[in-house]
């Protein structure tokens, strides 16, 4: 049975552009797929090695359709569709049916016999938004807005593009799109929500599964799914258990300043609410600095 530390396997691995598609299992050498509850769309990077003769040169540019690179020949300019399936010792990574898109490419080393090609990649979600323009006026509870929002501008225009959990808040709010897209308005509507009292509002993020949109509270409390630990190196014996879960290395690119959290407002906030019916309103302090 093969462990995390083991190779993945990639069962799927092809880039298509105009009906024209090129299989990458046998050229990948790096795989790299982020999920993170502060990105509203998965991103990837990839990195391939091309010894040439992959696919043939369109008539328009080669009369003879001589074959040549897969950065040249296809070519690689972006909007590109790769599926893929990767499975591993911790599951299975299935993009085969929704591919993502290829952001960026660049060409760092070529020769005459092989290149290398480094690719970014975005999902479909985050291609329909960056085409979304939001204009109309929307109201009632947050979370309904956002599924509308989400079915609108995203999931109505693929079936590729799917809904995974959007919670609803215990709060509703009227606001209008202002000509800004489907994710900065989920975004920015996270801090607006609240799941209950004193409650520390809602995260925006997509997963392989769909998007979500769940309160900071509800993510906290889940029971943990497994728990990784930070160590230098691996035990000698790759199939060992005890490499499984160990967090090689770690970057902190931003780390905690706290005067100018503070001056931001981080740890303390107060909410106004304000209800014209009964000409009353309910302020609610959270004081982050106060929580053990």
């Amino acid at each position: 049975m093969s462990k995390a530390a083991s190779a993945s396997k990639y069962e799927i691995m092809v880039i298509s552009k105009k009906g024209t598609e090129v299989r990458l299992e046998g050229k990948t050498v790096a795989f790299d797929y982020y999920e993170s509850i502060l990105s509203p769309n998965v991103t990837a990077t990839m990195a391939v090695v091309d010894t040439g003769g992959s696919v043939a040169y369109t008539k328009d540019y080669d009369k003879q359709e001589r074959l040549g690179s897969i950065y040249n020949a296809l070519p690689i300019t972006g909007r590109e569709e790769l599926k893929f399936k990767i499975r591993s010792a911790l599951g299975l990574l299935d993009f085969s049916r929704k591919p993502l898109f290829v952001n960026a490419a660049v060409n760092p080393d070529q020769n005459s016999q092989r290149e290398s090609i480094v690719m970014s990649l975005f999902s479909e979600g985050a291609k329909l938004n960056s085409e979304s323009t939001v204009m109309r006026k929307y109201q009632g509870n947050i979370g309904d807005s956002v599924k509308n929002l989400i079915n609108q501008f995203l999931t109505g225009k693929s079936d590729r593009v799917k809904i995974n959990h959007i919670q609803n808040t215990a709060n509703s709010y009227s606001f209008i799109g202002n000509s800004k897209s489907v994710f900065e308005i989920c975004c920015n509507l996270g801090s607006k929500s609240t799941a209950a009292k004193d409650s520390a509002g809602f995260l925006f993020f997509e997963t392989q599964d769909g998007f979500n949109f769940k309160s900071i509270d509800s993510l906290v409390s889940q029971k943990p799914v497994e728990r990784y630990f930070r160590s230098e190196v691996l035990r000698e014996n790759m199939d060992s258990p005890e490499n499984n879960f160990k967090i090689l290395s770690c970057i902190i690119r931003k780390n905690q300043n706290v005067l100018n959290a503070l001056n931001a407002g981080v740890y303390f906030s107060r909410n106004i609410y304000f209800n014209p019916k009964l000409l009353k309103k309910r302020r609610i302090h959270i004081n982050l600095l106060m929580v053990n």
